[in-house]
């Protein structure tokens, strides 16, 4: 739906392509400035918010900040387009605070519902 939106985290392999797949993070457009229930079943391709969805990272690598740097990178790569306004996404409660370390604010608890776990809104304005 929205290749651009997409960044994979590779480590060097002796496999055909010379590198593996250990994580990755994609997104879609909303018009809508926050993370709504149709903005995870709907990509509007000249919308300007970004809605980041899934951060995936292989378990044999967790631990080793991969994610919150794929995180980082993903976020610095919508900025430097140049045609988003904001970034907004859901974070568990207890991983809240790496993320507004590395800047993102939060908005509140979020509307949409996924699971037991508290789910909180968070946000980068890109302006």
């Amino acid at each position: 739906m929205a290749p651009d939106l997409f960044l994979g985290a590779f480590i060097p392999s002796t496999s055909e392509t010379g590198r593996r797949l250990i994580g990755y993070m994609f997104a879609t457009l909303s018009p809508i400035p926050r993370y709504t229930k149709a903005s995870l079943t709907t990509h509007v391709p000249d919308a300007t918010t970004v809605c980041a969805h899934t951060l995936c990272i292989d378990s044999n690598f967790r631990g080793a900040s991969i994610g919150l740097n794929l995180f980082a990178e993903f976020t610095e790569m919508c900025r430097k387009k140049g045609k988003y306004d904001r970034m907004v996404f859901m974070a568990k409660e207890s991983l809240v605070p790496k993320y507004e370390r590395i800047g993102f604010k939060t908005i509140g608890k979020a509307e949409v519902e996924l699971g037991k776990s508290v789910w909180f809104e968070m946000y980068m304005s890109f302006q």
